[in-house]
């Protein structure tokens, strides 16, 4: 996973393993700046501002439930938004709205199934769409056209394409604003972005 996690406008690497992050402030090697335990060890781990303070918190998603927590404070909560458990259902977190808060949402490839909240906690402020191109795709999010909101896009599992959406709107996969081949077949997609 990548994240700001020191608030130096820079996304690192982190790791989620056994029910412990490790997170560190430095794209290089070395061991975590950060260590702490936290969440169903079961569950598969997601990152995100989840309350607009530019530092990057985590999350553990596992059966609908959702643990988050601010990586600065060490606040916790937990709540229930969608359902089903990795590989089934993918969590994914990104700004849908442009207001420098990350909201969370689910992908469900064997139904196509988008799923998005705006915030990461039991506010009811949800919206979904379904995406056509059957399994095989996985969800990567960003802001592909820097207008300040992110949106889901997908990567070809067993290939090297991805497919980048500017808005977060239904149809086929295949339907992109911008179509790039990058990796290897089977690569799990990650994104960050560097100081400006």
């Amino acid at each position: 996973m990548m994240g700001d996690w020191d608030g130096d406008g820079e996304r690192t690497p982190g790791t989620y393993e056994a029910g412990t992050f490790r997170l560190r402030n430095a794209n290089s090697a070395g061991p975590p700046d950060i260590t702490f335990p936290f969440g169903d060890p079961r569950g598969f781990a997601v990152a995100g501002d989840w309350n607009g303070d530019r530092l990057d918190d985590v999350a553990v998603f596992r059966n609908g439930t959702w643990q988050t927590r601010l990586t600065n404070l060490a606040t916790t909560s937990s709540f229930s938004f969608g359902t089903g458990v990795w590989p089934g259902t993918v969590p994914i977190a990104g700004d849908w709205n442009k207001d420098g808060i990350a909201g969370i949402g689910t992908f469900t490839p064997s139904t196509g199934i988008v799923a998005l909240r705006q915030t990461a906690g039991n506010t009811v402020d949800d919206s979904s769409f379904t995406v056509t191109g059957g399994p095989g795709y996985y969800p990567v999010v960003g802001d592909w056209d820097l207008d300040g909101d992110d949106t889901v896009g997908f990567k070809l599992s067993a290939g090297t394409t991805w497919y980048l959406r500017n808005n977060n709107v239904g149809g086929p996969i295949t339907t992109a604003d911008a179509t790039i081949d990058y990796g290897l077949a089977n690569d799990l997609p990650l994104v960050w972005t560097g100081p400006d």
